[in-house]
């Protein structure tokens, strides 16, 4: 018997090189699955416990869906590193150096918008900029509620219902409304303070009417408080009125005329004219500068 090979080495099959690829193409659609069943699962027990404020929640329920769209980008780049290696044998990712840099010369170019919408997504996440949940103003007239935030792009449902995605790099700078209100104060400064009884009556009945055919007002405008003024015998009454971010045409289009028109109709003397100030908390305003009201004994 000559001599030669004794043992033949085996050849794998054709489609070896292309399982890595199968598999992480199976895998894909399920990254999507399973973050937001892991962020329902998590957000109904942190609900079940008690887990601190809204604003916790919120934070935690925008880290997963972040983690989940790392873990989305990252399998995508592992994808095409196995069809690289399935379709050119001889590639190899870590020896490749000189070849890369050839790449990514030219890639830099096409994916440089995407590495800054990468880069924004890590800073409006660690800076706080805003959460899943928030109502949020950007640039170019966008607003509404953040639905999603994803590695590179944040989703949003506006008043009307309408969804867009916008570019990360596209929601800095933005204005962040937490609650999803705005918070307006409105005055009417009556002549006579005998006449309160009947404004408030008129005021809440225009109240109601506000809330009931205006869409953009969240709930039933109420009486904050009444200022007395001893030196011309006249009150202040402050109103509340919670309207949408960008909504505040509400009030100088529809509330305080509605107000100027029935108090005239009703004979109740003002002495001025109605007002309003957007200011959603007085209170810690006021503690930020250290301004104190103390009531006058």
């Amino acid at each position: 018997m000559s001599s030669g090979v004794l043992f033949a080495q085996a050849t794998p099959p054709w489609y070896a090189p292309w399982i890595p690829v199968a598999v992480v193409a199976v895998l894909l659609p399920l990254v999507p699955l399973v973050t937001r069943l892991v962020r329902a699962k998590l957000m109904g027990r942190l609900k079940s416990i008690s887990f601190g404020r809204e604003r916790n929640m919120q934070r935690v329920e925008t880290l997963v869906t972040f983690v989940g769209s790392i873990l989305y980008f990252a399998l995508v780049l592992i994808g095409i590193s196995f069809a690289l290696q399935a379709v050119f044998p001889s590639y190899n990712p870590w020896a490749a150096t000189g070849a890369l840099s050839i790449v990514a010369l030219f890639l830099t170019g096409i994916f440089r918008d995407m590495m800054i919408d990468v880069v924004r997504g890590i800073g409006i996440l660690f800076g706080g900029h805003y959460d899943v949940g928030d109502f949020i103003d950007v640039g170019g007239g966008y607003s509404g509620y953040v639905t999603d935030f994803q590695l590179m792009y944040t989703k949003l449902r506006s008043i009307s219902g309408e969804e867009v995605v916008l570019n990360n790099s596209r929601c800095i700078p933005s204005r962040r409304f937490p609650a999803g209100w705005v918070l307006n104060h409105v005055d009417i400064p009556l002549a006579d303070a005998a006449d309160e009884p009947r404004a408030r009556e008129l005021l809440d009945r225009l109240a109601w009417e506000l809330h009931a055919e205006v869409e953009c007002v969240r709930d039933t405008p109420i009486c904050e408080q009444s200022v007395p003024r001893p030196a011309s015998g006249g009150v202040l009454l402050r109103y509340h009125v919670r309207v949408v971010p960008g909504a505040s045409w509400v009030l100088d289009e529809v509330f305080l005329p509605a107000i100027r028109r029935s108090f005239e109709q009703a004979g109740i003397p003002l002495a001025g004219e109605p007002s309003s100030f957007f200011m959603n908390d007085v209170g810690a305003f006021r503690g930020l500068f250290g301004r104190s009201n103390p009531r006058p004994v």
